[in-house]
């Protein structure tokens, strides 16, 4: 079976749920049709078809990047992705985000194949809003389109009916993360020498960047994610300034680079918390596990942003299970239906930083439930977020889509 994987930009280093959608499938020869790489370097020896080598040809020149914003692909490309299309013999195309799926549309019925679209956050709940209703209009026509849609939680399923999408056509297909077979203690440290399960990167060592590790006695918390307003991660800072000023020996690293990392700095230096604070601009995929399992608690404080951005369901706090790791996360779209309150972790209201210090307060004091949420989270994402089981999944819409397809010619 082979599957043209779609994506405008392929592909942001932070994007590791689709990569994972890409590269793990069994029986499935993936093909990237993209308009501009990113990180190429780090992908696997796969085929990707560019229509712009060249940074600096046609998609970085005035006329290209106004057909890029309407969205609407030029007759040029789409002539140059049909025959790709077609000398390959794609047989299916998965289009990465809604909003990318207006883009390549027009594919489908060059190349006369099923679509099916993927949606994972800022594309069904912040962009319909967007351009005084155009962005709702384009997402309709996507839907109608669209032979299946795939979304990671029922909370983004309910939302896409709202916006009327048929119900029939959306599958509920969680992206997942790989296991961690051996155990974590709690002082942050693998009974394993092998800390990472991901060998596609290179590795280094990097604790040099994160003083926490070296420090002892301490309760290390964690948070991983851009820093842009639906993360919550002024919010933390907030919490974790009253961490400190109830006598908890802690540390907090945050991972993530953005819009908002000037602000967060400024607010570090306003609670007097610099140097109990690591802020790291991005890691690999391998150094995203290594530096979880050097770590205590997870903390995922996301919002729902004031233009209507909101998560799907974050892949850190996946990541965060698999490395038994108990997660103090916000009560935010589809994270209760991984997170489950007094079992796996504890969940509060979005910003209440108050509620959320006294979560991690409390977890700080009590290693043994630390232990018992880490042990049910990783159980939990085991059985229900193994990407192993949510790429069968995958495999067998793409092939219901294809033999349903190909029954109606």
């Amino acid at each position: 079976m082979i599957v043209g994987h779609c994506r405008t930009k392929f592909l942001p280093i932070s994007e590791v749920f689709i990569e994972n959608q890409i590269f793990e499938l069994e029986n499935v020869k993936p093909i990237v049709l993209t308009c501009e790489l990113e990180n190429a370097h780090l992908t696997h020896e796969i085929k990707i078809f560019s229509f712009c080598d060249d940074r600096r040809t046609f998609h970085r020149t005035f006329y290209g990047t106004f057909f890029r914003l309407i969205k609407k692909m030029p007759k040029r490309e789409g002539e140059y992705f049909g025959n790709v299309i077609r000398e390959n013999g794609i047989q299916l195309l998965h289009v990465h985000f809604g909003t990318d799926a207006w883009y390549f549309m027009k594919l489908k019925k060059l190349a006369n194949i099923p679509m099916v679209v993927s949606f994972y956050g800022y594309d069904a709940y912040k962009f319909p809003k967007m351009f005084f209703g155009i962005g709702k209009m384009l997402m309709r026509k996507v839907f109608e389109v669209a032979d299946a849609i795939v979304v990671p939680s029922v909370h983004m399923k309910e939302h896409l009916m709202g916006l009327g999408c048929n119900v029939s056509k959306i599958r509920v297909i969680p992206w997942g993360t790989e296991p961690i077979t051996h155990p974590k203690s709690f002082d942050g440290t693998s009974n394993s020498e092998l800390i990472t399960h991901d060998e596609r990167y290179m590795k280094r060592n990097i604790e040099h960047e994160i003083h926490s590790i070296r420090h002892t006695g301490s309760v290390r918390f964690i948070s991983l994610g851009r820093m842009v307003e639906k993360k919550g991660q002024i919010y933390l800072l907030e919490a974790f300034k009253r961490v400190l000023d109830s006598g908890v020996n802690a540390e907090l690293t945050i991972i993530g680079q953005g819009p908002l990392r000037n602000k967060l700095v400024g607010a570090i230096d306003k609670f007097g918390i610099s140097a109990k604070v690591n802020l790291i601009d991005k890691l690999l995929n391998s150094e995203v596990m290594q530096v979880l399992m050097s770590h205590n608690i997870y903390v995922q404080p996301s919002v729902v942003s004031r233009n209507g951005d909101q998560e799907g369901i974050p892949t850190a706090i996946m990541e965060a299970f698999a490395c038994e790791l108990p997660i103090i996360a916000t009560k935010h779209a589809g994270i209760p239906e991984i997170v489950e309150n007094n079992v796996s972790g504890i969940l509060v209201p979005e910003r209440d930083s108050e509620k959320l210090a006294e979560a991690m307060i409390k977890l700080a004091k009590d290693t043994e439930l630390c232990k018992q949420f880490g042990v049910n989270g990783k159980k939990i994402v085991n059985e229900k977020y193994n990407v192993n089981k949510q790429n069968k999944k995958l495999c067998e819409l793409y092939e219901r889509e294809i033999d349903r397809f190909n029954s109606n010619i």
